[in-house]
């Protein structure tokens, strides 16, 4: 099972060392999805969210992806959760409870 599973992912995966020669082959090869998952074994490095946000661009603006769901700093997106729920009255408006965010991802 493990062996099928490695084979897998190297069968459909590539390194990015060119990020935008490689954004091009990832974004072309991504047909009808309805769900990317970006996974990573960088988390927390300013080179990660660099490249993430340039990914992140290029299948809203290329591919019409309208939803972007990421792990967060649990505070900050509790805060965002309960203004969208209508629990809390802290904040005025979306702008000011993503202000909230005052370690990631500023």
């Amino acid at each position: 099972m493990v062996d099928k599973m490695i084979q897998a992912v190297q069968q459909h995966s590539f390194p990015i060392r060119n990020p935008k020669e490689n954004f091009e082959q990832l974004v072309t090869s991504i047909k009808n999805e309805k769900y990317i998952l970006l996974g990573e074994s960088s988390h927390g490095t300013s080179e990660f969210y660099q490249i993430r946000k340039e990914l992140t661009k290029k299948l809203i603006v290329e591919k019409d992806f309208t939803f972007i769901a990421v792990e967060g700093d649990w505070p900050a997106c509790q805060e965002v959760n309960r203004y969208i729920k209508g629990y809390s009255t802290k904040y005025n408006n979306a702008r000011e409870v993503l202000m909230s965010f005052k370690r990631w991802p500023t």
